[in-house]
Parts: structure tokens; sequence; C-alpha cells
């Protein structure tokens, strides 16, 4: 399985944006790992410095899948502060709004 790549210590970045998704989002939920989802999602976080507002989205997810949604809330606000603003009257990004609704406690998977 991917899990078993990505807990690899040299395993490589292009394993983990799959594997934290699909751990994340895996049906039924009864198949979900939340605190793995929560550490390959920091470890994915750590190796891309916090630099990328998708992968803080994943991190933003795991922390509210194992009932830590102040951390998630924060993590998503962080991320938004990596985003280039958008103009009023522009569509905002799936990922935006996604973003924005973690950081309120919501969950952006629904």
């Amino acid at each position: 399985t991917l899990q078993i790549w990505v807990d690899k210590p040299d395993a490589p970045l292009l394993i983990f944006v799959p594997a934290v998704e699909a751990s994340l989002n895996a049906l039924p939920t009864s198949l979900r790992d939340p605190a793995w989802s929560l550490h390959a999602a920091r470890r994915l976080n750590e190796r891309t410095r916090r630099k990328n507002p998708i992968y803080l989205l994943f991190l933003a997810r795991a922390y509210r899948s194992t009932g830590d949604a102040a951390n998630g809330a924060d993590t998503a606000r962080e991320a938004l502060k990596l985003l280039v603003p958008v103009p009023a009257d522009a569509n905002k990004s799936v990922t935006q709004t996604m973003l924005e609704l973690e950081a309120r406690g919501v969950d952006s998977n629904r």
C-alpha cells in the first residue's frame, strides 16, 4: 500500500499526496486512519517547509480528523496567507474556499 512507501525515510515526495488524500477520503469511513493521516501530512509539510497551501489543507484536515480542530483552523489560516489575493469580483479557487471553511472549523470535504 501507499502507507508502506510513505513510512520509509526516503519516500519520494510524489507518493505523499495520493497517500494522504486517500487516507483522508477513504470510504467507508471505517477505513480511515486519522493518526496515520496526521503523521503523513506532517511529514509532507516538513519536507516542503510548509510552503504549499494544498499540502497545508491536507494537514488542517488531518488535524480536524483527529479531533484537533484548533490546530486544524490555525493551519488553514497559515495556508490562506500563502495564497495570492483574489479581487473581490473574482471567483475564489476551490482551495481557498476549502481553507476558509477549515479556518472556521467546518468540514471542507462535504
